[in-house]
């Protein structure tokens, strides 16, 4: 794995350290940084694919098909069957 070097304010340091310590997280500064800089980069690509389907929905609707979300339902029925396609279920990860 290749790491890198990145240089961080130390009141931001500071501030990660209080955070830590104040609410007990077993996790290293390392770790924290890590996790952060993990979740901004899904909200950015979740929010740059939400940017690019907008024109592609709104095609859609002018063609006369209006796309509906899919509900929570079928969103667990997809999710249980790429398990079963993995050869996985929900007692693996418990």
């Amino acid at each position: 794995m290749e790491s890198s070097i990145v240089k961080i304010k130390p009141g931001l340091c500071k501030e990660i350290d209080n955070l830590i310590k104040k609410e007990d997280i077993t996790v290293s500064v390392e770790d924290f940084v890590n996790s952060a800089v993990r979740n901004y980069l899904i909200e950015y690509r979740a929010k740059k694919i939400r940017r690019r389907t907008k024109p592609l929905i709104s095609k859609l609707k002018k063609r006369g098909y209006a796309p509906k979300p899919i509900t929570r339902k079928e969103k667990i029925k997809t999710a249980e069957n790429y398990l079963k396609e993995k050869g996985l279920g929900y007692e693996d990860f418990s």
